[in-house]
């Protein structure tokens, strides 16, 4: 978590970061601003709290509100595969598919050191921390 409070008077920093301590709650609170309260127990008061969590957002707003499901990370796996330049293996122009409601499409580019890179994917996975590569995906961008 981040916290950031407008500049006061008398040389008081703005900006505090807590990412080494884990938030066990959030809250709107006093007056305009919110409280934060960490699995220690400290509370911290700031105008503004920044969810920086990433693929771990949704987890970090329900600490917040936990009735509040409208806001869910869905973690896909995007790869790509990495051709050796070659005789015959040469592109002029970035392809670029159509996009659809799931993903941008599966792109070719050549590199500025003439390898061809095709990708990404974006497969729809339940783990957040799965980062392996998949031979079958492989196999079909290839």
């Amino acid at each position: 978590m981040a916290c950031f409070n407008r500049l006061r008077p008398g040389g008081e920093e703005g900006w505090r970061n807590y990412c080494d301590r884990p938030a066990r709650r959030w809250r709107q609170g006093w007056s305009h601003g919110w409280t934060l309260t960490t699995k220690q127990g400290d509370e911290f008061k700031c105008d503004v709290v920044v969810n920086c969590a990433g693929l771990y957002a949704d987890d970090v707003e329900r600490l917040r509100d936990a009735e509040h499901r409208d806001f869910e990370i869905k973690p896909r796996r995007g790869q790509f595969v990495v051709l050796q330049p070659g005789p015959g293996l040469h592109l002029n122009h970035i392809i670029a598919p159509v996009p659809n409601r799931v993903t941008k499409g599966v792109q070719s580019f050549q590199s500025v050191w003439g390898n061809i890179i095709v990708g990404p994917t974006a497969v729809e996975q339940v783990s957040r921390d799965d980062r392996a590569c998949d031979a079958a995906t492989r196999s079909a961008l290839l």
